[in-house]
Order: structure tokens, then C-alpha cells, then sequence
């Protein structure tokens, strides 16, 4: 059997993943050469599958060069030692994503669901000696880019009633040129960046865009701080029922209560280091698609 790890030949941009041309030519060059090839492709015996209790898990048979430099650093070269290690650690990511999940159903991973275990088996997974507590301010920025709706540079907006509750998806939008959308809708908005609801926080408006659009000045664009903060992460903190709160208390006004960006820059929380980040926002984006399915 062939193995070929591609996980390093595709590109992301923003939430998309994607393969360019070249990365589909190299895939199937080494598919059609079948053999092996260092960190890329592994031809392997039946005999070999046995030893690993018959997983087909890609990496299993072909870690790539630089997982394997990362382990040899880590454990003094135990090479064996450190390949346990890196296979535990995949299955471990595994596991906390299968216990989110009861009877088919997802179990939310915030500290507002039912049953917490989740979320503290999920945090158990991961090593918090290095996490540090940070200001959202200083990890996250919001951004006030204008743009004319009129001028025909965007074709969608996004409106407070196109955002839903607990949810990370913008599911519908509106059409510029529609109908009238009034003057508060001038704050650009690009694919990736995060859109969040300033106002009745307790709805928990916050949805990552996948499209370019404009919205109304009382919807928060916002991007994460790029080498700090995982932009793929912002969202799913931001649903947090201590944020929520953080945002709650912090707002002003009774009827139509509104937070303003400094009052939720105020809010402290502890941030995994780069490599952790990229393994939490995994498990979470992988448990909101298998709610969706």
C-alpha cells in the first residue's frame, strides 16, 4: 500500500484550505511513481500495517521531515520515543473530539453546556504550564475600514438578523442594491475576519465571515493579532459564557444595551502557546462540522 502525507502541500488562506496546482502535480507524480519518498510518500507491507494494529492513519507510516526534527529536539534523538509521543498526541485529539460527542449528539464545547466534562477533558489533553493570561486588547484588534455600499466594490451585506445566536456561520445575507440600507452600513469587512454583534451581547452574535461584504457600524469587525493569537480560535473564545458575561456586565444602556470595543479589551483570559492553538481550533472547527453533517 501507498501512503502519501500531503498535510504540508495544502495551502490556507483565512478558514480555506486549498491545493494549487502544483501541489496536485506533486501528489500525483508520486502516486504514479509508487514508491518511497522521504517525508512524503511511504510504500508499505502488509506486515508493517499488522505491527500497527492495522491503522491506515497516514502519519502513522510517513511523518513529515519537520515532525520528525521536532521530536528528535524534544527527546534527545529517541527517535522511537519521540514518534509514540507525536501518534499519541494525534490520537489524543481523536479522543477529545469523541468525547464531545454523546448519544450522536455534539456537546457544545463552551462553559455554559449541561455536562462540562467536555470541555475538561478537552483542557486535560493539552499541557497548561505555558498557557499565559492576556488582554483581549492586546491579542485582537478592531478594524474600521470603510467602504461606500453604493460604490460597487461589495455585493453582500450582513445585517444583525443574518447573524444567528451560538453560531459560527453566516448562513444568509442581504444583496446591496436590494433595498435601502441606511447610513450606518459602511464598516468593510473582508473573508476570515470576525464579525461580532455590539449589541444585546447576551444574543452571542459572533460569526467568522466567508465572504468580503459590508456591514453596519454596530457590528465589531475584528482579527486576531497574527503570531499571537490564532485567528481560527477568536470566534469560539469569543462564545464563551465568560466572555459573554465579561460583555454583559460591561455594557451600557437598559433598553438596547451596547458594549463598546476598550469595555471587552479589558477582558483577561489564558492563551496556549502558537502549536496549541492550532491543535484546539482543529478539534473545535472538526466538532462544528460534525454538528453540521
Amino acid at each position: 500500500m501507498l501512503f502519501i502525507n500531503a498535510v504540508n502541500e495544502v495551502t490556507r488562506e483565512r478558514t480555506q484550505s486549498f491545493l494549487t496546482d502544483d501541489h496536485i502535480e506533486r501528489i500525483v507524480s508520486a502516486y504514479l511513481a509508487f514508491k518511497d519518498e522521504d517525508g512524503f510518500a511511504k510504500l508499505a507491507l502488509p506486515e508493517e500495517v499488522r505491527t500497527n494494529d492495522y491503522s491506515l492513519k497516514i502519519d502513522l507510516y510517513v511523518p513529515t521531515p519537520a515532525a520528525l526534527d521536532s521530536m528528535k529536539s524534544e527527546t534527545n534523538g529517541d527517535l522511537s520515543t519521540a514518534l509514540g509521543a507525536w501518534t499519541d498526541s494525534r490520537v489524543q485529539m481523536r479522543d477529545a473530539l469523541s468525547s464531545m460527542l454523546v448519544d450522536g449528539k455534539l456537546l457544545r464545547v463552551t462553559e455554559s453546556q449541561p455536562n462540562p466534562q467536555a470541555v475538561a477533558e478537552l483542557l486535560r489533553r493539552f499541557d497548561r504550564t505555558q498557557w499565559t493570561w492576556v488582554r483581549f486588547g492586546d491579542v485582537v484588534r478592531m478594524l474600521k475600514e470603510q467602504v461606500d455600499p453604493l460604490s460597487g466594490e461589495v455585493e453582500r451585506y450582513i445585517a444583525g438578523e443574518h447573524m444567528d445566536s451560538n453560531d459560527v456561520h453566516i448562513r444568509c445575507w442581504g444583496t446591496v442594491g436590494d433595498g435601502y440600507l441606511g447610513p450606518a452600513f459602511i464598516r468593510r469587512f473582508w473573508k476570515g475576519q470576525v464579525l461580532y454583534g455590539s449589541r444585546r451581547t447576551y444574543l452571542k452574535k459572533v460569526a467568522m465571515a466567508e465572504f468580503d461584504g459590508v456591514t453596519a457600524n454596530t457590528t465589531f469587525v475584528l482579527e486576531a493579532a497574527q503570531g499571537k493569537f490564532l485567528q481560527e480560535l477568536l470566534p469560539w473564545l469569543m462564545l464563551s459564557e465568560r466572555f459573554t458575561q465579561h460583555s454583559i456586565r460591561e455594557s451600557k444602556g437598559s433598553t438596547n444595551p451596547y458594549i463598546n470595543f476598550p469595555d471587552i479589551a479589558k477582558f483577561e483570559f489564558a492563551l496556549p502557546p502558537l502549536d496549541q492553538q492550532c491543535r484546539i481550533a482543529e478539534i473545535l472547527w472538526a466538532a462544528d462540522e460534525a454538528s453540521n453533517i
